[in-house]
């Protein structure tokens, strides 16, 4: 896969996270993320979401569980 490939890929599953994450009014797990997204490559994926918690994006609360910050939203 091409670095552009995988920005395209990557940029696809933060669109995907913060569709599923926007849904869901509680934090979720990461096995609900993955199962409920299209990730093909699950490392690839944990790498997308632990950006996106030092972007902000996404915030963690205590179980290791994920839920979308405040400020963001499904047209991001």
């Amino acid at each position: 896969m091409s670095a552009r490939e995988r920005e395209i890929s990557q940029e696809d599953l933060r669109s995907e996270f913060i569709e599923k994450l926007s849904d869901r009014s509680e934090a979720v797990s990461i096995d609900y993320l993955l199962n409920e997204t299209s990730v093909e490559d699950r490392r690839e994926a944990k790498q997308v979401l632990r950006t996106m918690i030092d972007e902000g994006m996404i915030s963690t609360t205590p179980g290791f569980k994920y839920k979308l910050a405040s400020d963001v939203s499904a047209t991001a």
